[in-house]
């Protein structure tokens, strides 16, 4: 007989011909890793593991593009600290010059 765990956490002892009436892709684990069925992997069907990688995928992307996104946007906002620090200059330039102007 072997041990199969329940929701409830307790384990119980199933005869190996019932064995068989759990669901393929069960998450029944033996000792080992392996599931139920004898695989290292669940018997899913193929679109589970699309979607997982699908997901993953996404999560990626997400982090990836908002990495690009932040590096572009302080890029832009030091383009901008840079036209404001000129126009600055320059005002402060002119009232220097109207200032020295006045008193020549």
């Amino acid at each position: 007989m072997e041990n199969f765990p329940f929701s409830n956490g307790e384990r119980k002892l199933v005869p190996p011909e019932k064995a068989g009436m759990f669901p393929p892709g069960s998450a029944y684990a033996c000792k080992n890793g392996q599931s139920l069925n004898g695989r290292r992997w669940p018997d899913m069907s193929w679109w589970v593991y699309i979607v997982v990688l699908g997901i993953m995928f996404s999560g990626f992307m997400t982090v990836w593009i908002s990495r690009k996104e932040r590096e572009e946007e302080l890029r832009q906002i030091e383009k901008e600290g840079e036209v404001y620090i000129r126009r600055m200059e320059k005002e402060k330039e002119m009232k220097n010059r109207k200032a020295m102007s006045r008193g020549l």
